[in-house]
């Protein structure tokens, strides 16, 4: 076999593998990389029964992207896949009066847990409630929250070490001996 007819041959061969690697690397990169966030919850009436058909919509203000679902024989809806950011939620049912959350905030790979009253149409109104504060989190037993620069400044130390600060942290076990610290943090993934 010539030298150049072995050439073709294995430039054959490796291209289709070549092409089926970069391929394979390039799905496994852009899956990791998660940018979305959920919604669900229920939808009840005024008695506190579940709402089957009502219809949700999740707006995102800035794009002005809209997602819509309708509420299982249950009450329950789900809005997954959301792009983070604002969203304008609207509530419908046929003989409800509208409801309408604005500002809800959608972060990176959380999914948020709205339930929501809708109350008999009776006057015509619309009820606006805007800049929601942090809810609670249902979709999660973990415990967490920000601790901003100034409020560690102005924690009284009364002439302690700061690194003693390491031990207060919800997880941290201290497996070190009287003087010497040695701080481990038990991890748990959900």
């Amino acid at each position: 076999m010539s030298d150049i007819t072995t050439r073709q041959t294995i430039r054959s061969i490796l291209n289709p593998v070549f092409i089926l690697a970069l391929v394979i690397g390039t799905v496994s990169v852009s899956s990791a990389q998660v940018d979305r966030a959920g919604l669900n919850g229920t939808v009840l009436d005024a008695s506190g029964k579940a709402l089957p058909g009502a219809k949700i919509t999740a707006l995102q203000t800035a794009t002005g992207l809209y997602r819509e679902t309708v509420s299982s024989s249950s009450g329950r809806y789900d809005i997954p896949e959301l792009p983070i950011g604002s969203y304008r939620l609207s509530y419908t049912a046929p003989g409800f009066s509208e409801e309408i959350i604005d500002g809800i905030q959608q972060t990176i790979g959380h999914t948020r847990t709205l339930n929501v009253t809708l109350s008999v149409a009776g006057m015509v109104q619309q009820v606006t409630v805007s800049d929601v504060a942090s809810q609670l989190d249902e979709t999660s037993a973990s415990l967490g929250a920000r601790i901003e620069p100034i409020q560690v400044k102005q924690l009284p130390l009364n002439g302690r070490d700061w690194s003693t600060l390491t031990a207060l942290v919800p997880g941290a076990v201290d497996t070190g001996g009287s003087n010497q610290r040695s701080i481990r943090f038990a991890w748990r993934s959900d």
